[in-house]
């Protein structure tokens, strides 16, 4: 994909890095990062271009910041990781010039670190929840999953927005996300998925939001709908 026209603000405001003009009050922008305290980075030159999407912002242990987004443009769409000095530049060490596009398109995507540094995006694919993980200089970690990916099909559900990644002590990785009603008037579900750290063996956990039994079980207290209700 073409890289160069649209600009997207980062959004990294930091506050919180490097130092700061004796001057300044708290709260303010921290013009010693960016240019005068924000970063605006530029992704591509689609003239139909439709957006681009900030989905999540972490820091690394060394005060880098990484920032995951959505770039659609035109025909197509990917999902890309960018990776700033704590000056509020892009590091050119990381990815392609600072910037590392996942191989697997993702939506509801989230992002988390893990302790040795390596990168954990997570979202929603065709394959149904998706995993990729990147080592810490932006290259795919092609040891996880396929070349670095790892799926687990939603059988035949359709995904709901919001969905969160994360990496537990022993390396394996928890999504949770929600998955839309199979049906009319079927209910909502959450359902948590573990990947190993190697990126297999998807196990599953299924929690019901049946708002349509919950609104029975009031209901049943009527005499009226337990008239027409016996076996409520």
């Amino acid at each position: 994909m073409q890289r160069s026209a649209l600009p997207i603000l980062a959004a990294l405001l930091a506050l919180s890095f490097g130092a700061r003009p004796a001057c300044a009050a708290a709260g303010s922008l921290d013009t010693t990062f960016g240019s005068g305290g924000a970063t605006i980075t530029t992704l591509t030159t689609a003239s139909d271009i439709n957006g681009v999407f900030p989905a999540s912002v972490r820091l690394q242990s060394d005060g880098k910041i990484l920032a995951l987004t959505n770039v659609s443009n035109g025909p197509g769409t990917t999902t890309d990781v960018l990776r700033y000095t704590t000056a509020g530049v892009l590091d050119t060490t990381f990815g392609s010039k600072g910037i590392a596009a996942l191989p697997t398109t993702l939506g509801n995507e989230s992002m988390t670190i893990q302790s040795n540094g390596q990168i954990v995006v997570a979202g929603v694919s065709t394959s149904g929840y998706t995993v990729e993980r990147l080592n810490s200089n932006g290259s795919m970690d092609t040891t996880f999953g396929s070349d670095g990916v790892a799926s687990a099909s939603l059988g035949g559900r359709a995904a709901g927005s919001g969905l969160v990644v994360l990496v537990e002590t022993n390396g394996d990785i928890l999504v949770v996300g929600q998955l839309l009603p199979a049906g009319r008037r079927q209910p909502a579900q959450t359902m948590l998925a573990r990947f190993t750290s190697a990126g297999s063996g998807p196990q599953f956990w299924h929690e019901r939001h049946d708002y349509r039994n919950r609104q029975r079980r009031l209901l049943c207290s009527g005499r009226d709908f337990y008239r027409r209700n016996p076996g409520c």
